[in-house]
């Protein structure tokens, strides 16, 4: 899914990608954390 912005094409991540990469950097936090 894209949209312009500022004469810029953003690309924003589906749902399913966007939850991925979210999980993804929480257990890298969570790794670091500990």
């Amino acid at each position: 899914m894209k949209y312009r912005k500022d004469n810029k094409t953003v690309i924003i991540p589906n749902h399913k990608e966007l939850k991925r990469g979210l999980e993804k950097a929480l257990l890298k936090f969570l790794k670091e954390i500990k």
